[in-house]
């Protein structure tokens, strides 16, 4: 699932395979270029022809000329990316769609963690060779789930657009528009019309035909929502589960493990009863 805020520019590509989860868009930057933001899961149990159809994109989209980042869950445990090699034919064949796109791999850590199972590397985030590099930051997961947060920069520049564009009527000229209306003849037009619908339309028509003429347009841009307050006792929480998941994935230790667990159910209720207090 992508979310895109709504003050940016931006239109969802076709991909043009319906056997794999991918999601992708074209943002518009600054001077009209384009950004290709792609989002991928590939399951654990991806089927050859599913993981193919993820290599085909890849390839596809990344000879596109537009920056392209490409991020999500590609469960490829066995790749060993310093030396970008693969165990299995699959690793192979997703290795070879990289270098064929000329796409670097920028996420250097376990992202994935459960019980006793070994910590494991399945998020990426790819880009192409030779263009802006994104910084990547790792967060403990969100909720229950066994998967950090990825949070991935950039640097570039949007175009700036506005959600919306309203008649400004402080600066209305409305002894104009008084003119333009007595120049109607109500009662031959609305007269014409037989039923109330239609003379609706017609009234509601002329109304807007005269406020474009004598009331001039205002650009109004996006709201920038506040941040919902946080008290000491979540915050403290907070850190902590951040810092036991970064000891566990580290470490592999079934007691961190727990504790970060407890922790983490902690965080949520905290969470909510601050949400509560806010409405």
């Amino acid at each position: 699932m992508m979310y895109i805020k709504d003050h940016i520019d931006y239109t969802m590509l076709d991909i043009g395979e319906d056997t794999c989860e991918v999601q992708a868009a074209r943002l518009l930057m600054e001077q009209g270029q384009a950004t290709i933001f792609a989002s991928v899961h590939r399951s654990p149990n991806s089927s050859k022809e599913n993981s193919d159809n993820i290599n085909a994109f890849i390839r596809n989209f990344s000879n596109k000329r537009a920056y392209t980042l490409i991020a999500g869950d590609f469960n490829y445990p066995t790749i060993g990316w310093k030396t970008m090699t693969g165990r299995t034919e699959a690793d192979i064949e997703f290795i070879e769609a990289l270098r064929d796109g000329f796409l670097i791999q920028h996420v250097d850590r376990p992202t994935r963690g459960r019980g006793s199972n070994n910590p494991s590397l399945l998020d990426l985030v790819l880009t192409k060779e030779h263009t802006a590099t994104p910084t990547v930051e790792y967060h403990q997961p969100l909720g229950k789930s066994d998967h950090s947060i990825l949070d991935i920069r950039i640097e570039m520049k949007q175009s700036e657009t506005f959600i919306k564009t309203i008649p400004n009527y402080n600066r209305g000229n409305f002894d104009r528009m008084r003119r333009v209306l007595s120049d109607v003849d109500w009662e031959e037009g609305l007269g014409r019309e037989e039923t109330t619908q239609k003379k609706w339309e017609l009234f509601h028509k002329t109304i807007t035909n005269a406020v474009n003429r004598c009331v001039p347009k205002i650009k109004i841009k996006r709201k920038v929502l506040k941040n919902i307050p946080v008290d000491n006792k979540t915050l403290t929480k907070i850190r902590r589960k951040k810092r036991l998941w970064k000891q566990y994935l580290e470490t592999g230790n079934q007691t961190i493990y727990h504790d970060y667990c407890r922790t983490r159910n902690q965080v949520r209720q905290l969470t909510r009863k601050n949400m509560r207090e806010l409405e």
